[in-house]
């Protein structure tokens, strides 16, 4: 917690891999610095992908995901759902995020090199257009480019 402390009054973000079974610690954590901005990487770690695993992951995501200074990255989608993953695995999933943290709080990324061993760049991301598909196009760029823009505070 000491290095958190010195982020006070920085404008930083900080990037949070943890597992899902560490969500609530990380609960805690987002909820003592409010002014911090915290990145869930790598869709919160889920590692238990049944059912009740699922139930588990969603009820403690959805906890964070009330804290306004977080955010969540969906990405490295073959550690989470092995290198042969497929558009049915992911899609409850990646809805579950977008309906948790909204469009404006979730953004998208590879985990290259990895990913190229996988399926590769270009199936990853036809597949995150596919699962985004019932939203308008500018929506989907919020997920795709403006929501990790604005976040990152990059400027335009």
């Amino acid at each position: 917690m000491k290095g958190l402390e010195r982020l006070k009054g920085a404008d930083l973000r900080c990037g949070l891999e943890v597992f899902a079974p560490q969500l609530p610690d990380l609960l805690n954590v987002v909820r003592q610095y409010p002014e911090i901005g915290f990145t869930v990487a790598v869709m919160g770690w889920p590692i238990d992908l049944g059912v009740d695993g699922y139930g588990r992951w969603q009820s403690d995501l959805d906890v964070i995901s009330r804290c306004g200074n977080t955010c969540v990255s969906i990405s490295a989608v073959e550690c989470i759902f092995g290198m042969n993953w497929n558009e049915e695995q992911l899609k409850p999933w990646i809805m579950s995020l977008v309906e948790m943290f909204g469009l404006k709080r979730c953004m998208f990324g590879s985990h290259m090199p990895i990913d190229a061993l996988s399926h590769g760049f270009d199936r990853l991301y036809d597949t995150y257009e596919r699962i985004l598909s019932v939203f308008s196009s500018d929506e989907r760029d919020d997920m795709f480019r403006r929501t990790a823009l604005s976040w990152f505070r990059v400027p335009r």
